[in-house]
């Protein structure tokens, strides 16, 4: 079985800008502890997530892309229903522990959704088009628009 390996030139900038995004961090946070141990408690968690998902296979994030978009415009439709104001805005769904801000969400879904059915589409020595990115666009402007 074939172990895949750690990009370390991609590794190193990234623990570079998370340890200096903490150290300037933990001095904005020096009077209050209690909120950089929730930003470590995040930093922890992110980082578990970009490991457990670095490992998924392209073909994974290929099938569920278009599950992942349109999960997320049913979220962004729910925002305008059931969405939390804060600040002056309507983004956030109250999950009762946390606010979960779901155009974070739309921004990977729309990623991954795109660039699985851009990798569908013919290349420009087939004779690519602007035309052929009608329904991308418009997919793009729902998201958008909500």
């Amino acid at each position: 079985m074939k172990t895949k390996k750690i990009d370390i030139l991609l590794l190193l900038p990234l623990l570079l800008i998370l340890t200096l995004g903490t150290i300037s961090l933990s001095s904005a946070l020096s009077s209050n502890p209690s909120k950089m141990k929730i930003q470590i408690v995040w930093l922890i968690l992110g980082t578990v997530v970009f490991l457990l998902t670095s490992y998924k296979k392209i073909k994974f994030w290929e099938h569920i892309s278009s599950f992942l978009y349109f999960a997320n415009i049913f979220l962004l439709f729910l925002v305008l229903i059931i969405g939390r104001k804060i600040g002056g805005s309507c983004r956030w769904i109250d999950l009762g522990f946390m606010n979960f801000q779901v155009s974070e969400l739309t921004k990977l879904s729309t990623i991954i959704f795109l660039a699985t059915r851009l990798n569908q589409k013919p290349t420009l020595e087939d004779g690519y088009k602007i035309s052929d990115l009608i329904t991308e666009i418009f997919l793009i402007t729902i998201s958008m628009f909500l």
